[in-house]
């Protein structure tokens, strides 16, 4: 429920500033008729979970910068960080810290007006370490993570310059090498998938 009311506001946002703006008599170009190809474009992202309980929560922030090569096909790179504190009991909390260097490639199709359905394909690689905490002692563990990730996600243009935009977890393979141990693979499907779980919300500025 937290992330539907998170997505939805986030929309009702971009759609009040693209009425504003028509508004106040400024011209505001459909995306269905701007030629994205050539432009820059940055982005954050930032996505927050948690179960009813509250004993697993994860958090990410995900800046990027791309650059569409056509008109509806985009290649870019995010850089950024995702934890997870998961508290088994009160005897064993588990928390992990990553930071992530994720390449991606985009292909735009329009909807309706300044709407987008986008798939992306990525490569994430991370960096990072966990911590156990039993009966109040401490354990930490260093690792390095990589995997394949393909993901939907909406795009509303509101204005020629500014879009908001929401990302979907569907698959995600995941390998994750600790410094110590073996190699553990996952497979997963659904909105929980990838290295940051549930939807990632964002702003993303073209220039």
């Amino acid at each position: 429920m937290k992330k539907i009311i998170l997505v939805a506001s986030m929309f009702a946002l971009g759609t009040n500033l693209f009425a504003q703006e028509n508004g106040e008599g400024n011209k505001v170009e459909s995306t269905n008729g701007v030629e994205l190809n050539g432009k820059w474009m940055l982005m954050g992202q930032a996505g927050y979970t948690s179960t009813n309980e509250g004993d697993t929560q994860t958090y990410t922030a995900l800046p990027s910068i791309g650059k569409f090569i056509t008109n509806d096909v985009a290649v870019g790179a995010a850089f950024g960080y995702t934890g997870s504190r998961d508290e088994k009991s009160p005897e064993f909390i588990h928390k992990t810290n990553t930071y992530l260097v994720q390449p991606f490639v985009r292909k735009y199709w329009d909807i309706a007006g300044g709407l987008k359905v986008f798939g992306q394909a990525s490569v994430p690689v991370g960096f990072g370490n966990y911590k156990d905490k039993i009966d109040g002692v401490d354990y930490r563990h260093s690792y390095t993570t990589y995997g394949v990730e393909v993901a939907p996600g909406l795009d509303y243009f509101f204005s020629s310059n500014w879009s908001v935009e929401a990302t979907f977890g569907l698959f995600a393979w995941n390998a994750v090498n600790p410094k110590q141990g073996d190699t553990n693979n996952t497979f997963k499907f659904g909105l929980n998938s990838g290295m940051m779980d549930g939807v990632k919300v964002g702003i993303k500025y073209l220039f």
